[in-house]
């Protein structure tokens, strides 16, 4: 994904990880940016949901914010290209799937995260 310089923006830590199991595996992207997940994740409804909304997490992290860039529809560029860049790493049809017919739910504030 090319995003414009303004978007790319050093992660102190360097590349972002999450994960939910013992047994993982990396889904990097060219941009610096990065989900882990296990096998298992991709074979429910409800491991597929949970993947797609940490990924959602991953971009809203990555990507600058509004009061940054001030520009709501840069922001959803960045998000969505982030989300679409690690979707297909993945390189799972059903997950794919999953996150084409689920990704036009509102997306999750990071206080209705930490509910779940």
């Amino acid at each position: 994904m090319n995003l414009p310089k303004r978007y790319l923006l050093q992660l102190s830590a360097g590349l972002l990880s999450l994960s939910l199991a013992s047994i993982s595996l990396p889904a990097f992207a060219d941009g610096g940016y990065a989900i882990t997940y296990s096998q298992a994740e991709l074979s429910s409804q409800t491991g597929m949901e949970n993947l797609r909304i940490r990924i959602e997490q991953a971009a809203r992290n990555y990507c600058p914010t509004y009061l940054q860039i001030k520009s709501h529809r840069d922001v959803r560029t960045c998000v969505r290209g982030v989300m679409k860049d690690l979707v297909v790493k993945i390189g799972n049809e059903s997950f794919t799937h999953h996150v084409a017919t689920h990704s036009h739910k509102r997306p999750h504030t990071n206080s209705e995260l930490a509910l779940r």
